[in-house]
Order: structure tokens, then C-alpha cells, then sequence
């Protein structure tokens, strides 16, 4: 049997940050392929990031051009039929289907210009798009081209829940499906909500749990004072605003870290000088993925705090499980699936800030500082979202 040339779709890595955890999976590719491309919509020609793998990386020179003979193929004529279905049912056909086929125009386009650069007849391919959206509606459209050409794809939290996106809507999902060899959620929580929207397609919806690399346990703290930490990029879901709400209410001596920015975090710095003076912020900014395993690693923690408003099932509160931290997240996508009894506690998605505040005291004033309590929060790292587990599973998994 030929071997298959592997070839990962993203926006961002290994060119430019924004898919960093992906450094952690990509070390753990395994089995027979071929080949192993990574196509990278950021990237025209340059080299990895430092500190990423050097792929073999196939340059994006791709430039739009409108082809109107896409109405004659029956890939872009059946994408297009279910989509105005789905957006008929929903109520929103005239306010959506000009975007529609805006998005499925240049899907088409870019499926044969991908097509004609990179697919070589004859050959078998592996096309493994790391989100569910334009990218995998594209990589659907190339596969109802190419008969040696197999599509899975990733999705996480804005690619799955509708009432995230700009549209409240999910474009050509239903085509996804249909052409996908499987689409793998981060959660269950996200690959049950798709199961109850799809069950025709249900057998293709898998949960296959991102992982991280190993952290050393944080130190124990002491009593001086409660020390908080969030790492998360300054984007409205993350409502890192209502963190600075429920800080003016605590009343420990508390010092907060924060990793992470983003537009407007010159301002979100100024709105944090209006904590009370027995409140402490350590503004980081952006972070490095070895710079945040060294704050876990070297600072001691009381817990890692979250308040989204909805989640996949965040990286950076995996690391904080690995590092024995405790977690007190929102009850938001698949946050529950690692904030248990064990790991943490969950708090309601529309919670009340002085309540928190209040319950964050309590915390502290009962504490666990003893190592067990770190071990047993490692544990569950090691049990669920151990990379070296997870990420060797789901090669195995799509090698078959």
C-alpha cells in the first residue's frame, strides 16, 4: 500500500504565534507517512519561528480569482444547495447567503489553485485542516476533486458553537461532514453539541483531547498572601475585565499574573491602577511558551483563574493542572471535562463578582498547602491530557 504524504493546514504556525500549542503536538508525529507538509496561510516563504520545527513548509502564493464556472461543478453546487437550506431553516437566508457565497467563491478557488501547486496525481494524500472553518470547506472542496485524497480536520470552540461566531451560524457545515473522514472535537462537550445538530453524522464525530507537555509541580505558596494567575489573550469571551471586577471586592492581600495581551491592553493596564492598594497586579503581557512554563514552574500559586464566557478546552489551564495548580473556572464549553473535584471548582458562566470575590477568601483561608494535594491535581494531567499520550493516539488514530 502506498504511503501517504501528511499535510497540516493552519493559519499561524510555525510562521507567526497564535497556534503555539501546536509546537507541543507536532512532536509527536508518528507513523509511515510519506511525507509531512505543513501549508500555513500566514506564510509566503518564510521560515519557521525559532524555537518551532523547520517543516517543510509550502508557500502560500495563493490569489483570489472569481471563477464562475464553479456553479457548473456538483461539489460547489451541493455545498451551496445545503447551505441555503441550513440558512432557510434558521430564518437568515437574505441577511447570510451573499457572505456564503462569497466564502464558498473563494473556497473554490483556492481548492483548485491548491490542487494544480501542491496535489500530484497519482499520490495519496492526508489533508488534516486544524480548524473546522473556511480552511476545511476548502480542503472538502479539493477532496471532491482528488478520489486518492482523504480531509480530517480539529475543532475547538469558535468552530464549533454557533452562537459564537459573527453570523451565529457555521458556514457549509453540513458539507464538512459530508466529505470529511472525521472531524475529531477538542471536548466532549463540543463533540456532543455537533452530534445533536448532525446525528447523520455522528459516527464521524470523535473527541480526541489536546494535551501538554510535562510542567514541574509549582511551589507550594505560603500564607502572605492569595496569589491568582490567568494566562489568556485580551479578547472579549475571555472577559479578563470582570477579573479586575471581582479582584476590587476581594478582600486578602492578593497578587494577580497575568499572561497574555492583545488590542486595548495599554488601556485594560490603566483599568487595573484602580484596584485597591491590597491589590497587586503583575501585567506580563505576551509570553513565550517557555516563559509560561517557567512562571509555573518558579512562582508559587494559589490557583489559575478563568472567567470566559465560552471555551473549547484551554491549553494553558492544562498546564496549570500539570503543574498541580488548582483551577476556579467558569462552567463554560469543555472546562468541566478537567476542573473537577479533584482539579478545582467550577463557578456559573453569569456569576456575580462580589460572589466570587467572596468564595476566592474563603479559598484561601482553607487552603490545601500540603504536596499531596499537587500530586493528585498532576495526576489527572497524566491520566487525561498527557501529550505524549494523547497527541500518539490521535496520529495512530488517523495513520489507519
Amino acid at each position: 500500500m502506498a504511503k501517504r504524504t501528511l499535510i497540516i493546514l493552519t493559519h499561524n504556525f510555525p510562521v507567526k504565534n497564535g497556534e503555539n500549542w501546536l509546537n507541543e503536538e507536532v512532536k509527536h508525529i508518528s507513523g509511515d507517512w510519506a511525507n509531512v507538509q505543513v501549508f500555513c496561510e500566514a506564510n509566503s516563504s518564510a521560515e519557521s519561528l525559532p524555537g518551532y520545527p523547520q517543516f517543510n513548509l509550502l508557500p502560500n502564493t495563493f490569489v483570489y480569482k472569481r471563477m464562475w464556472g464553479a456553479f457548473l461543478s456538483g461539489s460547489f453546487i451541493y455545498a451551496f444547495f445545503h447551505e441555503c437550506l441550513e440558512l432557510i431553516r434558521k430564518r437568515m437566508f437574505f441577511k447570510t447567503i451573499k457572505d456564503s457565497i462569497s466564502v464558498l467563491m473563494r473556497a473554490y478557488s483556492m481548492a483548485k489553485w491548491f490542487d494544480e501547486e501542491y496535489i500530484e496525481k497519482g499520490k495519496k494524500y492526508l489533508l488534516y485542516c486544524y480548524w473546522g472553518d473556511e480552511f476545511t470547506t476548502m480542503a472538502c472542496l479539493l477532496q471532491t476533486m482528488n478520489s486518492n485524497l482523504s480531509v480530517i480536520c480539529r475543532v475547538h470552540g469558535i468552530d464549533v458553537y454557533e452562537e459564537r461566531t459573527r453570523l451565529k451560524h457555521i458556514q457549509f457545515r453540513y458539507f464538512q461532514l459530508k466529505h470529511l473522514k472525521a472531524m475529531f472535537s477538542v471536548s466532549q462537550a463540543g463533540a456532543d453539541y455537533l452530534k445533536k445538530r448532525y446525528p447523520e453524522f455522528a459516527d464521524k464525530i470523535k473527541v480526541s483531547y489536546l494535551g501538554t507537555a510535562e510542567v514541574k509541580l509549582n511551589p507550594i505558596p505560603n500564607k502572605q498572601r492569595l496569589e491568582l494567575i490567568t494566562c489568556a489573550l485580551l479578547r472579549n469571551i475571555k472577559r479578563l475585565d470582570l477579573i479586575v471586577e471581582i479582584l476590587k471586592h476581594v478582600k486578602a492581600p492578593t497578587r494577580w499574573t497575568y499572561a497574555g495581551g492583545g488590542p486595548g491592553f495599554e488601556e485594560f493596564k490603566q483599568k487595573c491602577k484602580s484596584l485597591p492598594s491590597h491589590i497587586e497586579t503583575d501585567l506580563r503581557g505576551m509570553l513565550t511558551e517557555t516563559e509560561i512554563r517557567k512562571l509555573y514552574e518558579e512562582r508559587p500559586l494559589h490557583y489559575y483563574i478563568s472567567v470566559s464566557s465560552t471555551e473549547g478546552l484551554p491549553v494553558a489551564m492544562m498546564e496549570s493542572i500539570s503543574s498541580g495548580i488548582p483551577v476556579v473556572s467558569t462552567n463554560a464549553g469543555g472546562c468541566k471535562e478537567i476542573v473537577t473535584e479533584e482539579t478545582g471548582i467550577l463557578i456559573p458562566v453569569d456569576f456575580k463578582p462580589e460572589e466570587v470575590a467572596n468564595m476566592l477568601d474563603d479559598l484561601y483561608l482553607s487552603y490545601d498547602y500540603s504536596l499531596e494535594k499537587r500530586k493528585s491535581i498532576h495526576n489527572v494531567w497524566n491520566k487525561k491530557i498527557n501529550a505524549t499520550h494523547n497527541y500518539t493516539e490521535f496520529y495512530r488514530e488517523i495513520n489507519i
